[in-house]
């Protein structure tokens, strides 16, 4: 699930839709990325601020590392408007990365299967 690395939850449910993934694999990686969310949600702000990280520079470093929207936006809210602002914009460029990912891996996957399938004739 290296796309989990774009986006978070939003990128595994679409990878494991694309490859026609394990169900069960596919709940331990949301689980594991809301467990790390949360945490990284509620202190991420302030490591900004003992690092002495301006708000843009700070929205921008959490919308770049935290893999869910939502704890995005919370974190950044925490900064203030500015570092909403930036926090958002890195999250849903990643987000519209995901729509890219998702079209490369499913290329990949059909043409792997593909040729798996012919040496196994």
């Amino acid at each position: 699930m290296g796309t989990v690395a774009i986006c978070g939850v939003s990128a595994a449910i679409a990878t494991a839709g694309v490859i026609k993934g394990d169900n069960k694999k596919l709940s331990y990686v949301i689980s594991l990325v809301l467990i790390t969310a949360i945490p990284m949600l509620l202190f991420m702000p302030y490591f900004a601020k003992v690092l002495e990280l301006n708000d843009a520079t700070a929205g921008a470093w959490m919308g770049g590392t935290i893999d869910t929207t939502g704890a995005v936006v919370a974190a950044g809210n925490m900064l203030g408007e500015e570092g909403l602002k930036y926090a958002t914009v890195v999250k849903f460029s990643q987000n519209v990365l995901l729509g890219l990912a998702a079209f490369a891996i499913s290329i990949y996957w059909t043409y792997t299967k593909r040729r798996h399938r012919k040496a196994n004739r």
